[in-house]
């Protein structure tokens, strides 16, 4: 029934887009400014407890320490030296300890220095360190101290809402204190743990981003401006995926659908799938204007005839896309809604903005001739 009638309602469809083209170009745009707004409220998560349901038990547990003991993740900072035992080594350690311990989020630091401290001070000598440490049980050494001492771990832990604001505040506090107190010569400081490793995976996430939407925007329209031979249907082409991404962006925020490191392949994915829109329309316009038919009559067979296949094509796409919320990891359902999404943009974009563009661009060039 639905097939039946769907070419009555796009030949309609492309009649009131060819009659009204700037209208239809300025609600374009409109729709545009309007899904630029909701870009801002993205969320980045790059926290793997955000990616999973909150209702699996090991989640659970994880939020029943953070609430009754303060926290649940350790942040570690490596100290290396020739000798973690030598004072100034352990009186530099204790130094950056307490500054961590006034940094927002931290319940509790540790470090050798806390077991080497006599009343509050770090001996003077390395005999005495030597001495206070063959006299702990091993096993509490060995859990800050490695055998070899060439290095020991200041252990941070930490009680925090996972964001990618708070991971990046965070990391950054403690990188800033790491680069204030002043270590032997020879010594050398790495962080480690969850929270620094979602700020680093959120940095690589961003940069592969950029650069692997820059690499497929590049290749595809390479592809369709030698198919068209023509830089104009390239870039007209490739345009309605242009504003699908921007679409699904801001719709992504409006609909709270955050953006993960698994969605970093997400613009190419579209301009890959969305590019076969604007081609079809594009390709049988074009067709339609070599039988004879005026810009109009061919905008509207365009629209027609290759509409119903776009639309069927699109419903199937998102379809298949869809099934994917199904899914129990919460990242997978995540991105088959922004797929799905950005789909149906592709399709919106398609159908909605290339044939009025092609009317008000045809339409100049046979009024100069």
């Amino acid at each position: 029934m639905l097939l039946d009638t769907l070419p009555g309602i796009l030949k309609r469809f492309g009649r009131f887009e060819v009659h009204h083209p700037w209208l239809v170009i300025l609600f374009v745009l409109l729709f545009t400014i309007i899904s630029l707004q909701g870009m801002s409220r993205i969320e980045m998560i790059t926290s793997y407890e955000n990616m999973v349901p909150s209702d699996i038990p090991v989640i659970q547990t994880m939020h029943m320490i953070q609430d009754e003991y303060g926290g649940a993740d350790m942040i570690q900072i490596l100290v290396e030296a020739d000798d973690v035992r030598d004072p100034e080594v352990i009186r530099a350690i204790d130094t950056l300890s307490s500054m961590i311990k006034d940094e927002k989020w931290v319940t509790g630091v540790s470090s050798i220095a806390d077991l080497v401290k006599q009343d509050g001070f770090v001996p003077s000598s390395k005999d005495s360190v030597k001495g206070i440490l063959s006299n702990l049980p091993q096993d509490q050494v060995e859990a800050v101290v490695s055998e070899d001492y060439r290095y020991t771990l200041i252990n941070i832990r930490v009680n925090m809402i996972y964001t990618e604001e708070n991971e990046a505040d965070m990391t950054e506090r403690l990188m800033g204190d790491m680069e204030r107190v002043s270590f032997p010569e020879g010594v050398s400081l790495s962080l480690s743990g969850m929270v620094p490793l979602d700020y680093e995976t959120n940095k690589l996430t961003m940069k592969d981003f950029r650069f692997i939407s820059l690499i497929g925007l590049t290749l595809v329209l390479l592809i369709v401006i030698l198919y068209f031979r023509s830089v104009t249907n390239g870039l007209l082409a490739l345009s309605p995926v242009a504003f699908a991404v921007f679409w699904t962006g801001g719709w992504m925020g409006y609909l709270g659908i955050p953006f993960s490191s698994a969605m970093t392949g997400l613009i190419s994915m579209l301009m890959g799938l969305g590019i076969d829109y604007g081609i079809h329309i594009i390709h049988r316009y074009e067709e339609e204007v070599e039988k004879g038919l005026s810009v109009e009559d061919a905008v509207v067979e365009s629209v027609t005839n290759i509409g119903v296949g776009l639309v069927i094509v699109s419903l199937t796409t998102i379809a298949g896309f869809l099934a994917m919320t199904a899914s129990d990891l919460t990242m997978m359902r995540q991105m088959g809604e922004a797929l799905a999404l950005g789909i149906f943009f592709c399709f919106f974009a398609a159908t909605l903005m290339l044939p009025p563009v092609l009317v008000v661009k045809d339409r100049r060039a046979h009024n100069r001739h």
